[in-house]
């Protein structure tokens, strides 16, 4: 698990973004399968895990409405950024009512972050949703949860099964 973490602020210190976001967001998946004692993941918990624990995107920012990053919002985000590339979540049925996701660059102001849905209305009458968040904020409030679940958690040995090891190779052999 703290691999994971290092990498993701690795990645985040040199500027790779969507690296640090694809890894930071299996953060919820690999928590919250330990937390159930299961090696499957599902969105109930993911979203549970979600909701239970990351508790930092209540806020406003000047100019937008006051918004929340639920563990339905997260899971969307994770699912159409990691299997379809892209940041449009809309998901009516599941009420899911951001349709697109504008992730900002990092602030340079010191503990500064922004959380906040932009409604626009679209020609046809209907509102579009966009949600805007600072990336490298977000990857490290997903960090920081996960470093504080896997710190609290009794059992290491539970997270074993979800280490990815590189191996060096000392020579390659080519056939």
């Amino acid at each position: 698990m703290l691999t994971k973490i290092n990498d993701i602020r690795s990645a985040l210190k040199h500027d790779s973004y969507l690296s640090a976001l694809a890894l930071a967001l299996t953060l919820p998946d690999i928590c919250s399968q330990v937390e159930a004692n299961t090696n499957v993941g599902n969105r109930t918990l993911y979203v549970n895990w979600v909701n239970k624990y990351l508790h930092v995107f209540r806020v406003a920012c000047e100019e937008y409405e006051e918004a929340e990053f639920t563990g339905e919002v997260c899971y969307s985000l994770r699912c159409r950024f990691l299997h379809n590339g892209t940041f449009n979540v809309s998901d009516k049925k599941r009420n899911i009512n951001v349709d697109y996701f504008k992730l900002k660059m990092p602030s340079f102001i010191k503990n500064s972050y922004c959380f906040n849905y932009i409604k626009d209305r679209n020609a046809d009458g209907t509102n579009t949703f966009t949600a805007i968040i600072d990336i490298k904020y977000l990857c490290e409030a997903l960090c920081d949860t996960a470093e504080n679940f896997y710190n609290s958690f009794p059992d290491k040995s539970k997270f074993e099964d979800h280490i990815c090891i590189v191996e060096k190779i000392n020579k390659m052999f080519f056939i």
